[in-house]
């Protein structure tokens, strides 16, 4: 076996570990198979891949995100409107930066470390000479072009745990707005100011969609 580090970035990074729980397989596992299914085919290929299309995600996801987002910045504007609210919300805001560094979960990037049996690693070394590419750029490239092949054509199945979650997100949304109606002075421009900061981030996120629904 050889052994090789390949970074990623969030969103394939989150796709490759979601995928690997979803089938009880390793992330090594995951990436091998997928990989082996490349080299069936024969030369690689590598796809250029538009960087507004790089990462396709389907209706669901794209909703919870909308309430996600929308939630965070209805609280915001619930906290700046309380007493000391601006000292509260910098200091919610350092917290979480220290919480994420310390998950390792605010970083761009993730690195694993893959494990190739000799026919694979031959091959892949092969390939990467023919494209003049390093191997783990090669391996990086073919795992987006998977990537995004399989999200563009087929559904995202979103699992039990991620209903719940979308469930509970809608809720806690609902709860928010209702509280902000009824506690804050001049609650409608608040929400609507919320709602279009929300939308502004959204559209950041996915520029190929620009309105989502709250």
């Amino acid at each position: 076996m050889k052994t090789i580090s390949i970074r990623f970035n969030d969103y394939i990074a989150n796709w490759i570990i979601g995928s690997a729980q979803k089938n009880r397989i390793t992330i090594s596992e995951f990436i091998r198979d997928l990989l082996y299914e490349k080299m069936q085919y024969g030369q690689v290929v590598i796809k250029h891949i538009p960087k507004y299309k790089q990462f396709a995600y389907n209706q669901n996801y794209r909703n919870e995100m909308g309430y996600i987002i929308f939630t965070a910045k209805l609280l915001e504007k619930f906290i700046l409107a309380q007493p000391q609210g601006e000292i509260l919300r910098n200091t919610a805001f350092e917290e979480t930066e220290n919480l994420l560094s310390q998950l390792k979960l605010n970083s761009k990037y993730y690195r694993f470390c893959i494990n190739l049996d000799h026919v694979l690693a031959t091959w892949l070394s092969k390939e990467a000479v023919r494209l003049q590419l390093k191997v783990s750029t090669l391996i990086r490239k073919l795992i987006e072009n998977i990537f995004t092949q399989k999200n563009s054509t087929i559904g995202v199945q979103l699992s039990a745990i991620q209903k719940i979650a979308i469930e509970h997100q809608i809720t806690a949304c609902k709860l928010l707005e209702t509280l902000v109606n009824k506690t804050v002075d001049d609650a409608a421009n608040v929400i609507e100011e919320a709602q279009f900061r929300a939308k502004n981030v959204f559209i950041q996120l996915f520029p190929e969609q620009e309105t989502c629904s709250l």
